[in-house]
Order: C-alpha cells, then sequence, then structure tokens
C-alpha cells in the first residue's frame, strides 16, 4: 500500500478541484452573467479556490493573485494566479500557476502568448511547479469547448516539445454559449452586451 504525504494528499486534491470542477463554476458564472472581463473571470476563479481551500482547511496552501516572478533586475513574469505552499521552513513555493484569459471569440494569438508564457514560468520553476492551468473564457459561437480544446492543446503541442512539459499544462476552455437554447441565447446575449458595454 502506498501511503501518500499531507503535502501530496492536498496537491492531488488541488489539482482535481482545478481539472474537474473549476471549469465547470466558471461556466455557471458565465451564464449567470458574472464574467464580463478578464477582472471578473479572476475574482470568480479565486473566489471558487478560496472556497474550497476553507473547505478542505488546507495547511500551508496560499492562493496568491498577479504574483512577480523572477529575480531582482529581470524582467518580470506575472502569472494571474499562483497556488504556493510554505514549508515548515518558512520558505515559499509555487506549485500550480493559472494564468486567465477572456476574449469575446477565439483568438489564436492570445492563446500563443499565454501558452509561451507558462511555458516560460514552467521553465524557470521547474523545480516545484507541479501544473500549468489555462483558463480561457470566450463566448464563441461557431466553437464549443471541445473545439477550442482542441485548438489550444495544438498550440501548446507547438510550444511544448518534450511530453512531460506538455502533460504538466491543462487547458480549461469556458463557453457557455452552446449550452443555450437559441431563446435563451438571444435574451442571455442582449443582456451580456449591454451590460459589457455598460463597464467601457
Amino acid at each position: 500500500m502506498i501511503y501518500l504525504t499531507e503535502y501530496q494528499r492536498s496537491r492531488d486534491r488541488i489539482r482535481k478541484f482545478i481539472q474537474n470542477q473549476l471549469g465547470k463554476k466558471l461556466q455557471a458564472d458565465q451564464k449567470e452573467l458574472k464574467i464580463l472581463s478578464e477582472a471578473d473571470l479572476q475574482s470568480c476563479a479565486y473566489h471558487h479556490l478560496s472556497n474550497f481551500f476553507a473547505k478542505k482547511k488546507f495547511s500551508r496552501w496560499y492562493i496568491l493573485n498577479q504574483l512577480p516572478m523572477g529575480k531582482k533586475h529581470q524582467t518580470k513574469k506575472i502569472p494571474d494566479l499562483v497556488i504556493a505552499r510554505m514549508k515548515e521552513s518558512g520558505d515559499v513555493k509555487p506549485i500550480f500557476l493559472i494564468e486567465l484569459k477572456e476574449t469575446e471569440k477565439y483568438k489564436k494569438l492570445a492563446v500563443v502568448h499565454d501558452i509561451k508564457k507558462l511555458r516560460g514560468l514552467l521553465k524557470k520553476y521547474k523545480k516545484w511547479c507541479e501544473g500549468c492551468f489555462f483558463i480561457y473564457s470566450v463566448y464563441d459561437d461557431e466553437l464549443d469547448s471541445e473545439e477550442i480544446l482542441v485548438k489550444i492543446n495544438i498550440i501548446r503541442d507547438k510550444y511544448l516539445k518534450r511530453l512531460q512539459n506538455k502533460s504538466k499544462i491543462f487547458s480549461i476552455p469556458v463557453n457557455v454559449v452552446h449550452s443555450l437554447t437559441h431563446h435563451n441565447y438571444d435574451v442571455w446575449r442582449e443582456k451580456r452586451l449591454k451590460l459589457r458595454k455598460f463597464r467601457r
């Protein structure tokens, strides 16, 4: 029998939550018009992660927003969210990195930019980083979530040649459009566009 340490148990629970539940919760937020910008997406993602952490009562695990990562006098890369763990010695290590993107339609260049960013962070922090997540909120009536995921993974595979690194970047597309009926979609879209315009 294999016995997991406290760190391994917590790490696996966090990974499972992000991979299997966070996207569904964000899609519900998108449907309820809580996500109208990238800032909204970050706020919702932080909220769900924070609730999950509080429920599980994780010890020495923290969610950090917009954490500048890099040595002094170097150009800093800033992931949107970092899930870090503080060791008993007081050292803080980045375990999971989360990059968030929100656009009206699927944009290849936006995906390329963030995949390259995660690739650089993964290379720099490979000693501690257990995985990266690219969460893409989009309102595309031509591409459903599965089609968007295929496109993202093609880009990921192009820029990450090593299989080990590819498996460390997990993509989560969030696109509620295709789950709405025609009538509900028209009403929802009209409200969303009005709210989005009001923000500007």
